[in-house]
């Protein structure tokens, strides 16, 4: 569930740089950046599911979660 609500996160970031791209100083970087880290939230959940929800996936996805909340801290100057 709370892969779903991130990814959601995302859509709405992409769907904001499109529809209203005042919103961003560089929509189009904006969305590009959102697309590109909701893919990679997708790779990071696809590989938690091959591991069969190991406790050493689950600490890798756990640590690539927060990197993507930090990610989101360094496009901040960008967008």
């Amino acid at each position: 569930m709370g892969t779903g609500l991130l990814l959601a996160n995302y859509a709405g970031a992409i769907g904001m740089a499109l529809a209203a791209p005042g919103a961003f100083f560089r929509p189009t970087f904006a969305a590009a950046a959102h697309a590109f880290l909701a893919a990679a939230l997708l790779a990071s959940a696809k590989a938690l599911s091959n591991a069969k929800y190991s406790k050493e996936a689950v600490a890798d996805f756990y640590r690539r979660i927060w990197s993507l909340f930090y990610a989101e801290y360094a496009l901040f100057a960008f967008l």
